[in-house]
């Protein structure tokens, strides 16, 4: 299970350290603790960010709700197309966001508010997501 905060948390899960179960958002945490876990952890972010974005739509749903958005034709639609959809639809949001970003942040203030240092250079940011990230932020929005 993904989140032990949830109410469907039933205090189970494949991944168990010292005998306890741990819930899957916590593994990045988990593995980035130790030396040999960073490697574990390069293996797995990949899947993690896929089930992290597919759990947080379950769980911002209740079961009925989930499986008539993620249906077609009475048939539920398979794990990958859901999560194809909704990298989809993260994409489009965060290009939405960066381009509200730089029209509302123009020239030197898009620089100064849309920037980070790469080896002690300052650098403006280019990729939408990281845009849309800073600028969610900013104005205190989930999406754009």
């Amino acid at each position: 299970m993904w989140d032990d905060a949830s109410p469907r948390w039933k205090n189970t899960s494949l991944v168990v350290v010292q005998g306890k179960p741990v819930a899957y958002r916590y593994l990045h945490e988990y593995y980035s603790n130790f030396k040999s876990g960073r490697k574990i952890w390069d293996g797995l972010k990949h899947n993690w960010h896929k089930w992290k974005a597919l759990a947080e739509e379950y769980g911002s749903l209740t079961d009925g709700q989930f499986w008539t958005k993620w249906s077609q034709n009475g048939r539920r639609l398979p794990v990958t197309a859901i999560i194809d959809a909704l990298r989809r639809a993260k994409s489009e949001d965060e290009a939405k966001c960066a381009q509200a970003a730089r029209a509302e942040y123009e020239g030197k203030r898009f620089e100064q508010h849309f920037s980070y240092l790469k080896c002690g250079i300052p650098m403006v940011m280019t990729k939408n997501s990281a845009i849309a990230k800073r600028y969610k932020q900013l104005v205190q929005l989930k999406n754009c």
